[in-house]
């Protein structure tokens, strides 16, 4: 028995660089006679009222990305406050560390951290060349002595 539909609104083609195809979203959600869980593009809490209000049929989503991008989103859809410096901090730190543990070599490591920058970069505004030191940075500890000039020196933007 299927307990639930989830449905990623793109096709294999589109990766992540489209829009979500809600439309198609739409017709499969007016005709699943089970329970529906939208994934695709939750990067706010207005994403989250806007999905929610078009199909209020919708009985979950999933935030993946919005949730690297934003680690307070679910408090943030709940009411809550935005995600501080000092929690973006911790956060990076156990997917760092996290990493560091499974992984081997400073190169794995370091290609999967720097691609998180791509969602991360948004919460310092400004800091281009401090963020363009870390995506250079050919060891972990040019890694994180570069982070942690950034994380001393830079504004945070609270999403």
């Amino acid at each position: 028995p299927v307990k639930e539909w989830i449905l990623h609104a793109r096709i294999r083609e589109d990766y992540y660089k489209y829009e979500p195809r809600l439309d198609a979203f739409e017709v499969a959600a007016k005709e699943s006679p089970f329970p529906l869980c939208y994934n695709g593009d939750i990067f706010s809490v207005a994403d989250y009222e806007s999905i929610c209000q078009r199909f209020p049929q919708v009985t979950s989503v999933m935030l993946g990305r919005g949730l690297m991008a934003n680690p307070a989103l679910i408090r943030q859809i709940k009411g809550g406050t935005p995600c501080t410096k000092e929690e973006f901090h911790s956060f990076h730190n156990r997917i760092s560390h996290g990493y560091e543990e499974i992984m081997s070599g400073d190169r794995n490591v370091l290609f999967k951290m720097k691609e998180l920058w791509a969602y991360w970069e948004s919460l310092f505004i400004g800091e281009e060349k401090r963020i363009k030191k870390i995506k250079k940075a050919n060891s972990l500890a040019e890694y994180h002595a570069a982070v942690s000039i950034l994380l001393e020196q830079a504004d945070f933007h609270r999403i």
